[in-house]
């Protein structure tokens, strides 16, 4: 005689999600769970999201706890540490457990967020999960004002407004979209893809449909398909967010009005927009599916480490830019300068960037603390992206395109992600001397591992390329911040510089150089035009007290750079340029 106990099969977890009275900024969440032989349930809210390697502790914001039977009987709930709830029970009884979140955030794609005439999610913020139960299937239904619309990433639509999905990770691996809302969309190999956002904006719906057909057929040429049933770009349109995070089959971007218009309304905006949407989507292949293995193994109640953060964002950051030239969006110029203004010049005036190699960033990316200044943790973008595009020449030019960067991808994407496998850092560098025929050990040990110069400009010049100095000017070793203009506050300085001898530090304000009051208007132009060699008299606040000094200058910098053919490029060379950039 076979006999099955209640928890032989994992039965269903339900969850109800409600809007009501959207001016007052709130979910209301629902959890229901039939108790079986367990004593207790723990429901806890993640410390962290997917993508963003924050603790942001969400559970903050919750509020209003309320736990009983289905029969109306209360349970006893105790809350146990900063984001769980215990609540007694016995077998048999059918656990009701309901919360408010309170949700409000301007301008920011990672978060949560209700207001008067939408609303949207990222999952981590407002569904708890079952503590040791994350594996089991899910539905749940939504509830929102009769004069919303509603969009789900989720795909297994069960009836109106109710859906199912197969583990907690794909419940909030789904965001939602609420309200009044614009949406349209287009068609890649037959799949559908749709753009949702919230209403009262401008958008240039055949320049944004065009050039994301085009995006997303590039990737599709690049991994041979495109392993969802349909994809959703949410927008969230707000005149004060940037920012974007990726999902398995969506992503939710933070883009400015004037991101939407069209290259030829506000090509900046509009070149940051379709750029943001290529690295989300570059995403749902590079970590979404092809995953280290400490990326794979997570407990959102605390963090997970990791030293391959260089990988995931930074190889992705390569892909934000090249597959726009290599689909015919934009021009390989804009790309390369693009690249130059956003990831190289950070790089260049980055006085931390060699004081910790990309595997020990990497590793360290949870720790976010402003006394470090300049967004340190953004280093595994910028230089990551670097290495990346050093890389990806190196082969090419070893194997004339043979071996690239895009097939070492596609090659992770079906030996690694098809086959149900992960990898960790040294595993990665066997699969690359593999793929490629060559050894790049002591590559990673320079760039890696090490803390030596990425040699960008050396393999610009190997492809007929180079750096051109724009902006030349004294160099006194000082990066001013940019938090209070009318003053020229140090947000840090150069170690061994001219203002380093001096004994200038974070937080001084520069006033004078040569008597001149300076000011965020005119700091270039003053150093512009100082020349090398002479001796210059500065004056600084320190804690308000004067203090002044004369230097030498020593030699003068590029505060910035752009991208070039050189005047003696050969025609192998510009060859290699189109094979590598043109579509």
């Amino acid at each position: 005689m076979l006999s099955l106990g209640l928890n032989t099969l994992a039965q269903k977890i339900t969850y109800h999600l409600k809007i009501e009275n959207p001016h007052r900024n709130c979910f209301d969440i629902q959890i229901e769970y039939l108790c079986n032989e367990e004593k207790y349930l723990d429901f806890i809210l993640p410390a962290w999201r997917p993508g963003s390697l924050a603790i942001t502790d969400w559970s903050k914001n919750v509020f209003r706890v309320t736990v009983q039977t289905e029969k109306g009987e209360k349970l006893i709930v105790k809350k146990i540490d900063k984001q769980t709830w215990r609540v007694d029970c016995k077998p048999g009884d059918k656990v009701v457990f309901s919360y408010k979140v309170y949700s409000y955030t301007m301008g920011d794609p990672y978060d949560a967020h209700v207001e008067s005439d939408y609303a949207f999610y990222n999952g981590p913020q407002v569904f708890m999960f079952l503590d040791k139960k994350q594996s089991f299937p899910i539905e749940v239904e939504f509830e929102y004002p009769k004069d919303w619309q509603f969009h789900t990433a989720l795909t297994k639509k069960i009836s109106e407004n109710k859906y199912e999905a197969s583990d907690y990770d794909e419940l909030i691996d789904c965001p939602s979209f609420f309200g009044k809302l614009n949406k349209f969309s287009f068609e890649v190999s037959g799949i559908p893809h749709y753009i949702v956002l919230n209403a009262g904006y401008d958008y240039n719906q055949n320049q944004i449909t065009t050039d994301l057909s085009k995006l997303v057929a590039w990737f599709k040429s690049l991994f041979g398909e495109l392993p969802y049933d349909n994809y959703t770009f949410f927008l969230r349109v707000d005149e004060s967010g940037r920012g974007a995070i990726e999902h398995r089959n969506s992503n939710i971007s933070c883009i400015k009005p004037n991101g939407l218009l069209g290259n030829l309304e506000d090509p900046e905006y509009y070149k940051f927009f379709i750029m943001t949407e290529s690295h989300e989507f570059f995403h749902l292949y590079n970590v979404k599916r092809i995953r280290p293995t400490e990326y794979a193994n997570t407990d959102f109640r605390k963090e997970y480490y990791s030293d391959l953060l260089w990988f995931v964002e930074g190889f992705t950051d390569y892909y934000t830019d090249r597959p726009l030239s290599n689909a015919g969006i934009i021009s390989s110029s804009k790309v390369l300068n693009r690249y130059i203004d956003y990831n190289y010049n950070p790089v260049f005036n980055n006085a931390f960037i060699s004081e910790k190699s990309l595997a020990e960033f990497s590793f360290d990316a949870w720790l976010r603390d402003s006394a470090i200044p300049d967004n340190t943790h953004r280093v595994c973008y910028y230089k990551g992206g670097l290495v990346a595009r050093i890389l990806d020449i190196d082969m090419r030019l070893k194997t004339n395109h043979t071996k690239t960067l895009d097939g070492f991808f596609r090659l992770l994407y079906d030996d690694i992600y098809k086959k149900g496998n992960t990898f960790n850092s040294a595993q990665l560098l066997n699969l690359l001397n593999n793929y490629s025929g060559f050894n790049y050990s002591t590559f990673f040990d320079k760039y890696i591992y090490g803390t030596d110069p990425v040699p960008f400009q050396e393999y610009l010049n190997k492809i007929g390329l180079e750096l051109k100095a724009d902006k030349e000017q004294a160099f006194l070793g000082v990066k001013l911040s940019n938090e209070i203009k009318s003053e020229s506050n140090v947000l840090f300085v150069y170690p061994d510089s001219p203002a380093d001898k001096l004994g200038i530090g974070r937080g001084d304000i520069i006033l004078t150089i040569n008597g001149i009051a300076v000011n965020h208007e005119n700091w270039e132009s003053l150093l512009k035009d100082i020349d090398k060699g002479s001796e210059i008299e500065l004056t600084w606040s320190h804690n308000k007290n004067i203090r002044t000094g004369r230097i030498r200058i020593e030699e003068k910098r590029a505060g910035s750079f752009s991208i070039a053919r050189m005047e003696d490029i050969s025609k192998d060379q510009e060859e290699f340029i189109k094979k590598w950039m043109d579509p």
